[in-house]
């Protein structure tokens, strides 16, 4: 933070180096410790659910299937810890930002948490659990969520460049101008590819959530909100778009 220029460049690209590694190896891994008899009988007879767990039992190796789902417990625990205090944290933001009721900003004197934000994050919890049954569907949901949040940063950063040029900036990345328009277009290649019907269900929630921004802005006052809508209209045209070439593309 003391040096974004060093840091952040180092904490991004070493970051996706280091998963990519993992990755690798623990496909090499697998693939190198997989029968090629079984492998002639087709990939189909694998059963991917628990891929390292079931080549830990098949190796009669129990002590590592074991670990592994344990840490399949611990490790969406850990996720779901810090989603818990990121999203508090973002709810109170909003309230921050007129956004949201005055009651998400109230803050707990002693341990200086946003507690209402954190019962309605609970609750939102409880809904998506309702209508996702299960981690990896839940999993799949947030992904793909992320990736949406994902699509507004190089236009965000292109926007910034040009029309608040009297901001210092700590980090200058080269060729972005090319690199923004690709990161964009990657972005939208995996929502794509996120496939039919959860791209829409995705979509719908977001559009199920814009009365309550509408509602919230209109009761502020807020005079600049009709500018950013018009500033937001590709984003509320790209979303259904993509949806729509989702359901295409699938059948």
């Amino acid at each position: 933070a003391r040096n974004p220029a060093r840091s952040v460049p180092f904490a991004v690209i070493g970051s996706i180096l280091c998963a990519l590694v993992i990755y690798v190896l623990l496909q090499i891994a697998y693939i190198g410790a997989v029968n090629p008899a079984d492998v002639a009988k087709g990939w189909n007879t694998f059963n991917f659910k628990s891929p390292f767990a079931e080549l830990a039992i098949a190796l009669n190796l129990n002590w590592l299937a074991i670990l592994l789902y344990v840490d399949a417990f611990v490790s969406p625990s850990g996720t779901g810890t810090t989603y818990m205090a990121t999203t508090s944290r973002m709810i109170y933001a909003m309230e921050r930002n007129n956004t949201m009721p005055k009651m998400f900003g109230n803050v707990h004197p002693f341990y200086g948490v946003p507690r209402n934000a954190m019962w309605f994050n609970l609750l939102v919890s409880f809904i998506f659990m309702f209508f996702f049954r299960g981690w990896s569907s839940l999993a799949a949901v947030i992904s793909v969520a992320t990736v949406i949040s994902y699509l507004t940063g190089p236009i965000s950063l292109m926007a910034l460049k040009r029309a608040a040029t009297d901001i210092e900036q700590p980090l200058r990345v080269p060729f972005m101008k090319v690199i923004a328009p690709f990161a964009f277009v990657c972005a939208s290649m995996i929502l794509y590819w996120a496939k039919w019907p959860l791209t829409g269900e995705i979509i719908l929630l977001m559009v199920v959530a814009l009365p309550v921004y509408f509602y919230f802005q209109g009761k502020q006052g807020y005079e600049g909100w009709g500018q950013d809508l018009k500033a937001a209209w590709w984003l509320c045209a790209y979303l259904p778009i993509m949806a729509l070439l989702s359901l295409v593309g699938s059948r």
